[in-house]
């Protein structure tokens, strides 16, 4: 699923979500309702289904995380001098990307 405006949470159990935002686990619960979990913040919840479009293959979704990932690996890379740090971090950036990748779309 992936946002198609903004909404901003009225209660404790809703989700804010903005343009572009990606969700995941979403099931619709009730007449205009779903719920889910904001890739951008993590949280979830309950959110309007009508402000979410359904996407087929999602796949594109890790691509795009690796793209940021490897962006910021290039930023982050000048600020890290220490050979090991900079694999520590690399290895941990993209085992977590790979995780979500795997977890969202069960590869």
């Amino acid at each position: 699923w992936v946002a198609m405006y903004e909404y901003v949470a009225a209660d404790d159990d809703e989700v804010t979500i903005k343009e572009g935002d990606v969700i995941v686990d979403g099931v619709i619960v009730g007449e205009g309702w779903m719920v889910g979990t904001n890739t951008r913040t993590g949280l979830h919840g309950m959110l309007p289904s009508n402000y979410v479009e359904e996407q087929e293959g999602h796949e594109f979704h890790c691509v795009a995380l690796f793209s940021a990932a490897l962006y910021s690996v290039a930023l982050y890379s000048t600020a890290l001098y220490s050979a090991s740090l900079f694999g520590l971090f690399t290895a941990c950036l993209f085992k977590d990307i790979f995780s979500f990748c795997a977890y969202s779309y069960q590869i």
